[in-house]
């Protein structure tokens, strides 16, 4: 699964957690599938960095 891929994923989640909390009434499974975002966009900002950062050179 690519980066961008799972960047879509992340978002989506997101979006469905943003939902829960701003719409009075939303389904609870919202929040719960939406936490799911967060270890998605940080594993992503560590791959970045390990594959960015200074230490190859």
């Amino acid at each position: 699964m690519s980066a961008t891929l799972l960047k879509f994923f992340a978002l989506f989640f997101m979006t469905l957690d943003h939902i829960y909390d701003y719409f009075p009434g939303s389904p609870l499974f919202f929040k719960w599938i939406g936490r799911i975002s967060a270890p998605i966009f940080l594993f992503l900002s560590c791959e970045s960095y390990r594959h960015t950062s200074a230490l190859y050179c």
